[in-house]
This record gives C-alpha cells, sequence and structure tokens, in this order.
C-alpha cells in the first residue's frame, strides 16, 4: 500500500501479489491488489481480482464501482450497468457510483439520465467538483434549470465561488449568468 501511495504500482503489485498468495482471505489485500492492476491498466486482470472479491462477499461501494469503470472500459456496457444499479440501490448517495452512471448515460446519449444522476451527486456532495463540469457541459440541457440549481447549491454552499473548477463549470452558462451566479 505503501508502495502504491508512493506511485510504485510495479514494486506495489510483486508485493502485494506475495501478500495475496499468503492469505487470499485478506479482502484489503485483494482490493489493493485489484486496484493497482486497474492503475497499471491491466483491466482484465483487475476485473478478475475485483470479481473474486464480490465472490468472497466484500460489499463495499468502491469495489462496485471500480469494477463497473473496469467493465465500461473494457466494452461490457450492460455488465457495467447491472453493477452500477446493484451498488446504488444498496447505496443511493454513493457519489462515485452515481457519476459513473452519469458517465455511462452520456456514452449512451440519454441525457436526462446523466442528469438526474449528477444532479443527484450535486445534492448530496455540493462539494464534489468534477460533477459540475459534467452536469455543465451535458448537451440538451435546459440552461434555465441548470442555472436556477447552480444557484439553489451556491446560496447552500457560498465556499464553491472560490473553486477554480466550478467556475470554470459554470463558464459553460455563459458570461452573465456566471457573473450573476458568482456575485449573488
Amino acid at each position: 500500500t505503501i508502495a502504491l501511495q508512493n506511485g510504485n504500482e510495479n514494486k506495489a503489485v510483486l508485493l502485494l501479489e506475495r501478500a495475496h498468495r499468503l492469505n487470499p482471505n485478506d479482502t484489503d489485500c485483494g482490493y489493493n491488489l485489484a486496484l493497482t492492476y486497474q492503475i497499471l491498466g491491466k483491466t482484465k486482470t483487475a476485473i478478475n481480482h475485483y470479481r473474486e472479491l464480490l465472490d468472497n462477499g466484500l460489499s463495499k461501494p468502491a469495489l462496485y464501482t471500480n469494477l463497473s469503470v473496469c467493465l465500461y472500459e473494457s466494452g461490457l456496457i450492460s455488465e457495467s450497468l447491472d453493477l452500477l444499479e446493484v451498488v446504488i440501490d444498496k447505496h443511493p448517495h454513493c457519489t462515485e457510483a452515481l457519476c459513473q452512471l452519469a458517465i455511462i448515460s452520456e456514452y449512451l446519449t440519454d441525457y436526462k439520465k446523466a442528469y438526474s444522476c449528477l444532479t443527484k451527486v450535486i445534492y448530496v456532495a455540493p462539494s464534489f467538483l468534477p460533477a459540475y463540469r459534467r452536469l455543465c457541459c451535458l448537451p440538451d440541457v435546459d440552461q434555465k434549470a441548470l442555472y436556477s440549481l447552480l444557484k439553489k447549491i451556491l446560496l447552500r454552499d457560498p465556499s464553491l465561488k472560490n473553486e477554480t473548477e466550478y467556475i470554470e463549470a459554470i463558464s459553460c452558462l455563459g458570461y452573465q449568468e456566471c457573473l450573476s451566479l458568482l456575485y449573488t
């Protein structure tokens, strides 16, 4: 884990593989091993390790979400969606799962579903800044409804005005709207 945190993924894999062989029931080790393979772009191997963890009863939201990302990247869209349905059903406020569902929905041109997911993320976690950019850049979004939503969130959390990522996202609305939100 320390090697992984220090950016030495290859060393992390060697150590985690050894630890996993010594104790295949250590779910933290198994999860970190799968995550490391995912970081290294070895998606098939990561999928196998994530599925093994699910088969062994591990049920944390990040496991489902990371596996969903791997499945999506492997072109297994329907499996990825099915997995996201499971995690969102169990954890309706899981921002990572909702964002991943928004990404897939956007890919499938279901912009209403993407909008709905991102709106939930913003209400649950107003400081989850990546959601704003995705939301503001969605095509076919009612700009007035979006402006109203962003204004409501900004009233609830005025500190967002100081976040560069938030400002970049709302700049998609247009100059006047952006200024109006920032100086409300």
